[in-house]
């Protein structure tokens, strides 16, 4: 189902949870968290009502770890503008010819960066960016000849729960005589000798996921073919150590792309994620009845709390409010600090302390463990008992 991005106002009942907290311009890389954990209501609550999560876990007394470097950033920036208008677009075109067959004479190239006037608001700007990224679209699939080669810096929109998200994408490369269209991203990152980080690589592959799927919805509404845009979109990065020698590589995203629209049919159902919250349950402490009275990091962070959460070790890599979350986890000895394994494993088990409770036959009534969990760990008590027995033996 197409999602239209001319989206209704935000639901107020969002704007209660986010309350007085600065409200967020979510992007793709907001759009691509959700394929992280989609089981984490807590991160599905604050994505959409679009609270800060890093700001968030600062007010809870928590700073986060995870975050863009802001070296990898500037470094993208500096190979971005090499490849584009420091080189009259010379160097990207290079990389496309070589690994697209790109023809020598499809050079036609409009930049969107540059619409709108002096002292114009970035919303405004966004949305004639928008709109002109409409009009080239459409022309590219009328196969018109004025059509564009590249756009530069256009802009896309997806639809969350009712908020329409702009999403900036490097570039979008027509490949008119293969009917295809390529969505493209600039990295910082460099591929040495054929390789590249793998965990940059799948981030990069997750954002140009969000890319696709907008772009291909955008093509079905002006009356294209949606699978026009192609599902193994470019990856631009160094290669080996210069920054100004480029390589493109395609990345398949179709998985991920068929993944993302399953999470953001999943968010759409506000209605259900909001009945597993608190009646007029907020994340501005100083609005929250239910923390009145405690200062507001203690407020922020007992709010948190109160929502569910889906906490695994890999959260603090992956999530702004992961650092907060295992901490919550760590002092609530769960077992879920070592991992999914482990907390499958102990499925029932809410603590360590439960777990060497049950593991010494002293289990009460209000545990939860199943009868194979308990055994199971039994037998793991009694083979540490019999290893320790055998190890004092042999110092004896």
């Amino acid at each position: 189902m197409t999602r239209d991005p001319r989206a209704p106002k935000e639901d107020p009942r969002l704007a209660r949870i986010r309350g007085d907290h600065e409200k967020r311009r979510p992007g793709a890389r907001q759009i691509a968290g959700l394929l992280d954990n989609p089981g984490c209501v807590r991160r599905q609550v604050v994505e959409l009502s679009r609270t800060d999560p890093r700001e968030l876990s600062r007010k809870a007394g928590v700073p986060p770890k995870f975050g863009q470097s802001p070296f990898a950033i500037s470094t993208g920036n500096r190979i971005e503008e090499l490849a584009k208008r420091g080189s009259n677009y010379d160097k990207l075109l290079a990389v496309l010819r070589a690994e697209c067959d790109l023809p020598v004479s499809a050079s036609r190239i409009e930049d969107l960066n540059d619409i709108g006037v002096s002292g114009m608001d970035a919303d405004t700007r966004l949305r004639l960016r928008v709109r002109r990224t409409e009009h080239l679209l459409q022309a590219i699939v009328e196969r018109r000849p004025d059509a564009p080669t590249i756009i530069d810096h256009p802009v896309l929109t997806l639809s969350v729960a009712g908020v329409t998200v702009y999403l900036e994408p490097d570039a979008l490369v027509a490949l008119v005589i293969e009917d295809r269209l390529l969505l493209l991203e600039i990295k910082s990152f460099p591929v040495v000798d054929g390789q590249a980080d793998t965990d940059k690589t799948t981030d990069a592959a997750r954002q140009l996921a969000v890319y696709v799927l907008a772009a291909r919805e955008l093509i079905a509404r002006l009356g294209g073919d949606p699978g026009m845009v192609s599902d193994g979109p470019l990856l631009v990065t160094p290669r080996n150590t210069s920054l100004s020698d480029l390589t493109a590589n395609p990345i398949p995203v179709r998985r991920l792309v068929a993944h993302l629209s399953r999470a953001l049919r999943r968010v759409e159902k506000v209605d259900e994620i909001l009945a597993s919250l608190p009646v007029g349950f907020t994340l501005d402490p100083v609005t929250d009845a239910h923390n009145s009275g405690a200062d507001a990091t203690q407020a922020t962070a007992a709010a948190l709390m109160r929502i569910d959460a889906n906490y695994l070790p890999e959260c603090r890599s992956r999530c702004d409010l992961g650092e907060f979350c295992h901490r919550q986890h760590r002092d609530q000895q769960s077992p879920a600090v070592l991992g999914r394994s482990a907390r499958d494993t102990l499925a029932g088990v809410p603590t360590f302390t439960a777990a060497v409770r049950i593991a010494n036959s002293a289990a009460r009534p209000d545990d939860t463990a199943g009868p194979g969990v308990a055994d199971a760990l039994r037998r793991a008590a009694d083979a540490e008992r019999a290893a320790t027995d055998l190890i004092n033996r042999r110092r004896a």
